[in-house]
């Protein structure tokens, strides 16, 4: 655990699950060369657990980043990754291809800032299954966080959050003179051919 915390303090971000070319964060506690669904391994719980800690970490955030699955992000790095999720170009590029449904969801993540999906099935009348799906999406653009949360009735839930709250709570302002490419071109340096989900139209 404390070799995990190290090495995403030094590199910035790191893939919970193996990514060819990446040090994920079950390489890390695992061992290299786990394959498959790496949940089948004796000491999977090692794994979660660690995982559990770094995504409660207040220096860390979790966003469906490379190859849209779940990555860990130190902030360190935060100022060229709020540059991009922030951007009202990219986010009105992401928004014009939701479905009704996902648009909703979306704006009632933004108006609240923080909220669980057990909550919003009982906002919106949207079956799971529908919400899951659109759920997904806009993790999957980026354009939204998620992280697992334990709630008071021992469950777990999914929580979304919006990046402009994510900012605030956590006092990010990238400068005025990170452009907007400068920022792409650090995270992309960092991923190699990995997919980033916070493209750019």
């Amino acid at each position: 655990m404390k070799d995990a915390k190290i090495y995403l303090e030094s590199h910035g971000l790191i893939p919970l699950s193996p990514a060819e070319g990446l040090v994920s964060l079950v390489d890390l506690i695992l061992g290299p060369g786990v394959t498959g669904n790496w949940w089948g391994h004796d000491r999977a719980n090692d794994a979660y657990n660690a995982y559990s800690a770094l995504a409660n970490d207040p220096n860390v955030i979790v966003v469906k980043l490379i190859d849209y699955k779940v990555t860990l992000v130190h902030r360190n790095i935060w100022n060229p990754i709020f540059k991009i999720a922030l951007d009202d170009k990219r986010i009105s590029w992401r928004k014009s291809s939701l479905s009704p449904e996902g648009l909703r969801l979306f704006e009632i993540v933004e108006k609240f800032g923080s909220v669980g999906l057990d909550f919003i099935v009982s906002e919106l009348e949207m079956s799971r299954t529908t919400l899951t799906k659109e759920r997904k999406k806009l993790e999957g653009w980026g354009l939204v966080l998620s992280k697992e949360e334990h709630t008071s009735s021992g469950r777990h839930d999914i929580v979304l959050e919006s990046w402009t709250s994510a900012a605030r709570k956590r006092v990010v302002a990238p400068p005025a003179s990170l452009t907007l490419i400068s920022a792409y071109q650090e995270i992309k340096s960092r991923i190699g051919r990995h997919k980033l989900s916070l493209a750019l139209p």
